[in-house]
């Protein structure tokens, strides 16, 4: 079980709690790396937090956190930074209490907003699914703010970032397939209509597990791509994201499929095909059935 921590922001605001002094899972932020002006937020105002910008000044303060952990804090404002790279999908969740109304925000590292969470309603919980661009950079800034800045009850913040694997040649058959490690996975790729239009990689897995891949490019008009999940021997296809352009001018498609793995199944094979020259990503994520909305 991941640890919890606690997020002390600042102590200078009014109406924070200072949580209980006792727990050995919590860890005020004066202790977190990167984070040197972390009781510096101070006149805070209604519109300081969830707008289109988040300045030097709030990035400055903000805590450095890891994926994979889930932090827990019982003020209004809580300001977080993540390590990530070009293509990485974002998972991230925030459980809201009852009694409050959290909104949920990422920022790029200039401190651009480049998306959000903003569920009306106490207790209903905020989530956000994001890949990082190329030109975002490095870190991505998340902020989780109630407007009314009333405290006692606690968020809890939890992100999960894939890890990014590059294509690796020769991979252009189910005998040469690159293997792939990890339960949430993306991998940047791309074809070619002469000698490469067919890439292949294989993955292990575990019965009862929900294996859901997630197929993304950008595409000109008449251009497809599929990515299919099937038996080792190809003998059986388990799923397979496909898009394409029908017409119109170049855009972004993506498409996700999903499949429960059965019984004497250790191990995926992941074939993506085009006759066309493109640039390609997907990402693999493996979760237990409870927790996986299937296709």
């Amino acid at each position: 079980m991941k640890p919890i921590l606690g997020i002390f922001l600042a102590a200078l605001l009014v109406g924070c709690g200072s949580g209980d002094e006792n727990d050995d899972a919590t860890v005020d932020l004066t202790s977190i790396e990167g984070s040197p002006n972390c009781s510096s937020i101070q006149g805070l105002r209604t519109n300081t937090y969830g707008g289109e910008t988040l300045d030097s000044t709030r990035r400055g303060s903000a805590a450095q956190a890891q994926f994979d952990t889930t932090y827990s804090y019982d003020c209004f404002l809580g300001v977080y930074k993540y390590d990530v790279a070009a293509e990485q999908e974002i998972i991230g969740t925030v459980s809201v209490p009852e009694d409050k109304d959290y909104d949920f925000y990422f920022y790029n590292a200039a401190g651009e907003r480049v998306a959000s969470s903003t569920n009306e309603g106490k207790g209903v919980a905020e989530a956000i699914d994001y890949t990082v661009t190329a030109s975002d950079s490095t870190p991505l800034y998340v902020v989780v703010y109630d407007q009314l800045a009333s405290s006692e009850s606690d968020f809890e913040l939890l992100l999960r970032g894939s890890t990014v694997v590059s294509e690796q040649e020769d991979n252009d058959t189910k005998e040469t397939a690159q293997l792939l490690n990890g339960t949430y996975v993306t991998v940047t790729g791309a074809t070619n209509t002469l000698d490469d239009q067919d890439d292949y990689f294989k993955i292990p897995v575990s019965e009862g597990k929900v294996i859901s891949i997630t197929l993304g490019s950008s595409l000109e008009a008449g251009e497809d791509i599929y990515a299919t999940l099937s038996s080792t021997d190809e003998s059986t296809q388990f799923a397979q994201a496909y898009i394409g352009n029908e017409g119109g001018s170049e855009a972004e498609f993506t498409d996700t499929k999903s499949y429960t793995v059965t019984a004497g199944t250790s191990e995926v094979l992941i074939w993506v095909n085009s006759i066309f020259q493109l640039s390609y990503s997907f990402t693999i994520d493996i979760a237990d059935a409870e927790a996986t909305d299937t296709n």
